[in-house]
């Protein structure tokens, strides 16, 4: 994040979100990757971004996340995997649980690299686990908003939004503390994580 490629990402997937969203969309300050290359190594936990933002009689929500793989996504490097939410009992309560009620559900998503996945933020997900000896998996995703609907994160921005090199760091600095509790992070990788910054994005 920063570089410019993955904010050009963000604005070519643009006309997704606004198609799911049926309206117009907003960018959130709310991104991240991730890399699975090692035996054990898997996604984030089964989750719910956030069960409380609405959706309407049709589906169409105020926010999703659209993640893309840079490399292919399958069942043995951890692919992402979901329970549809026809299948959901909870799924427009906006105060359920990660719980998987019906194994019977769980619905893998393998996706070759650089398609598009696509999900509201009350749709239950996760990250598989990858093999040992799988190719890595490799991925980004963003999250975007309804213009129309109220400030989620307390900003957001247009789509085509490329931020300076000072917003970088804050905004990399923003995500790491967003999302650090969903890897138990050391305070160590957090060290090398701010060399790494100030490295690319001198202060």
């Amino acid at each position: 994040f920063a570089f410019d490629a993955p904010w050009e990402l963000a604005a070519l997937l643009g006309d997704h979100a606004a198609a799911a969203i049926d309206g117009e969309a907003r960018l959130l300050p709310a991104f991240w990757a991730w890399r699975l290359d090692a035996e054990d190594s898997r996604g984030w936990a089964p989750h719910r971004d956030h069960p409380e933002r609405e959706v309407d009689a049709r589906g169409a929500p105020t926010s999703l996340s659209l993640w893309v793989p840079l490399t292919d996504a399958t069942p043995d490097n951890g692919c992402i995997h979901v329970v549809p939410a026809h299948w959901d009992p909870q799924y427009l309560n906006p105060k359920a649980t990660p719980e998987v009620l019906f194994l019977q559900s769980i619905r893998a998503l393998p996706a070759a690299a650089g398609s598009v996945l696509g999900w509201t933020s009350k749709l239950l997900h996760w990250g598989a686990m990858a093999d040992a000896h799988a190719p890595p998996r490799i991925s980004i995703s963003f999250e975007y908003q309804a213009a129309a609907a109220p400030l989620y994160d307390g900003v957001h921005y247009p789509l085509g939004y490329l931020p300076s090199a000072t917003e970088r760091r804050t905004l990399i600095a923003r995500q790491w503390e967003r999302y650090q509790h969903m890897h138990e992070s050391p305070a160590e990788r957090a060290g090398a994580l701010a060399a790494v910054v100030d490295a690319l994005l001198p202060p």
